[in-house]
C-alpha cells in the first residue's frame, strides 16, 4: 500500500482560505479603489501597531488615515517643487 502511494502523482490541495477575505458586491472590481502594496521596514510595525490599537483600528485603516490627513502636505510640497522653489518643510 505504502508503494501505490509514493507512485501516485503529488497534487497540492486546491486554495479553500479564499472565502474568508473580505469582497465586495462587483467581485472587488471597484472602480474607486487602488490597491497598493506597501513593505514598511520591520522597526515601523511596532508604532504602527500600538498606535492603530490606541484609535481603535487595524493597521490598513490606520495607515490609509495617516496618509489622507497628511497627502495635502506633500501635494504641497511637490507644487513647490514644480514652480521651482525649494519645498517647506
Amino acid at each position: 500500500m505504502f508503494a501505490e502511494v509514493l507512485e501516485c502523482p503529488v497534487s497540492t490541495p486546491p486554495v479553500t482560505d479564499v472565502a474568508s477575505r473580505k469582497t465586495q458586491k462587483d467581485g472587488g472590481k471597484s472602480p474607486n479603489v487602488k490597491s497598493f502594496n506597501v513593505r514598511v521596514n520591520v522597526s515601523v510595525v511596532p508604532r504602527i501597531e500600538a498606535t492603530a490599537e490606541a484609535f481603535g483600528l487595524d493597521e490598513t485603516s490606520f495607515i490609509r488615515m495617516v496618509l489622507l490627513e497628511n497627502l495635502s502636505r506633500y501635494e504641497q510640497r511637490a507644487a513647490q517643487i514644480r514652480e521651482g522653489k525649494v519645498p517647506d518643510e
